[in-house]
């Protein structure tokens, strides 16, 4: 089983890097002047289909279910003070 984790991981990582390359291509070719918040925007929005392909394979009908909630609450926090920052400047 573990061996079966490691695989994943490493097709992860790799599909990960080449995505990564694939959109900063496409957001280069798109403009010279695009900002970095642009970019991450693509990033994030072409990785979106990759986390959910590997998330299906890795845990089946249970890919939604959260564990820890604390984690995820303890992360929210300064997430929103950003957004709450950035949007008062």
């Amino acid at each position: 089983m573990d061996n079966y984790k490691t695989v994943i991981g490493i097709i992860c990582t790799l599909t990960a890097v080449v995505f990564g390359l694939i959109t900063g291509m496409l957001v280069k070719k798109v403009g010279t002047d695009v900002t970095v918040i642009t970019t991450l925007f693509y990033r994030f929005l072409f990785s979106i289909p990759l986390l959910l392909i590997f998330a299906i394979i890795a845990r089946r009908t249970k890919f939604l279910q959260i564990n820890q909630n604390h984690g995820n609450v303890n992360k929210l926090k300064p997430l929103l003070n950003y957004y709450v920052c950035l949007y008062l400047s």
